[in-house]
């Protein structure tokens, strides 16, 4: 092998290990969108960007959401208990899905509410009609 082949072989080994190393693997599992129950409350995020979280049939919370990887940011928009306001979004979170439940946990948020609302407890996938007829 001449040096030059050597050299070319040992680029493409190199570039492949970066691709896999910066490729997000097994830890960027999508997040997954839908409806989540927790305590009589709902949670319930769009493919669209967009959540709702909701007691009974009362919208408590609308807003925006970003993933990146395993981290959510949360921005409450409108609702009878949305954090608005200076300094109140978005909320920062860490997502987990264990066994079909939805967890958070905070990395760094100003409403406490938000952070009562969402965190210490397992979020559980909503069935809906056509989720059930799967």
């Amino acid at each position: 092998m001449t040096i030059r082949s050597r050299l070319s072989w040992i680029g493409v080994v190199l570039f492949a290990g970066a691709t896999a190393l910066s490729s997000p693997a097994v830890a960027a599992t999508r997040f997954p969108t839908g409806s989540y129950d927790s305590g009589g409350y709902t949670i319930t995020f769009e493919k669209t960007g967009s959540f709702h979280y909701v007691k009974g049939e009362r919208l408590m919370v609308d807003g925006e959401f970003v993933v990146k990887d395993d981290e959510i940011s949360l921005t409450d928009k409108t609702g009878v208990d949305a954090c608005v306001g200076p300094g109140r979004n978005p909320g920062r979170y860490r997502w987990k899905l264990d066994a079909g439940s939805l967890s958070f946990t905070t990395i760094q948020d100003s409403c406490n509410d938000r952070i009562r609302g969402i965190t210490g407890q397992k979020w559980t996938r909503k069935l809906d009609r056509s989720t059930a007829a799967q």
